[in-house]
């Protein structure tokens, strides 16, 4: 699936996206995470002992939010996409995920280490 540009716009423009995992036992679990867009995948990082990450190798299944809030209720946008998630541990798709990561999270304020590997999730 192919994000259009507005729905592209309003995810990259965004800095803090929520994720929702389940793992094998059904339970469900939702955390903030800062985040990329790369082409039409959303690339967040994660530690290995993070729950989404063990949620994810129990079952790939994802849904992201991304919202703009305003008190203008008429400006209030927002986006879920859903879809299965890849864990990315090694390799160029790694550095090249963990390099749009970090300068976006070192604005935000951690100056952090190379960090956690990334995943990634297709709509």
């Amino acid at each position: 699936m192919r994000l259009n540009k507005k729905i592209a716009k309003l995810i990259a423009q965004e800095r803090v996206c929520r994720v929702a995992t389940a793992g094998s036992d059904g339970t469900t679990h939702l955390v903030p995470v800062c985040h990329v867009l790369a082409g039409d995948k959303i690339y967040f990082g994660s530690g290995d002992d993070g729950r989404k990450v063990k949620n994810l190798r129990e079952n790939p299944r994802i849904a992201v939010t991304i919202d703009l809030y305003s008190d203008d209720w008429a400006q209030i946008r927002g986006v879920m996409v859903q879809g299965t998630a890849k864990l990315i541990e090694r390799g160029p798709r790694f550095k090249q995920a963990r390099d749009r990561l970090y300068p976006r999270r070192r604005r935000a304020g951690d100056a952090g280490s190379p960090g956690p590997p990334p995943a990634a999730t297709a709509p």
